[in-house]
């Protein structure tokens, strides 16, 4: 990945789930088998990181576009 594609992939939500469901469903182990160094280091986030981060993207995610419906309905 591109340098600028790489710091922006941080703030995709798809990201953050893959690692927390791979982190949940202990995924993380058989990557670790497969000897890939980017999915051990991408996706190998301990469960106080994942949520710290998680919870405030869905929050987000969820949150901008019902303050879009909303305003949306207050407009002529």
């Amino acid at each position: 990945m591109t340098s600028p594609i790489q710091e922006f992939s941080i703030l995709s939500i798809c990201r953050w789930s893959f690692a927390g469901l791979c982190q949940l469903s202990d995924l993380n182990q058989r990557f670790a088998a497969l000897n890939l160094p980017f999915l051990a280091s991408d996706y190998y986030i301990p469960n106080p990181l994942l949520w710290s981060v998680l919870l405030p993207l869905l929050t987000i995610h969820l949150v901008s576009p019902l303050l879009c419906l909303y305003l949306r309905k207050d407009s002529p």
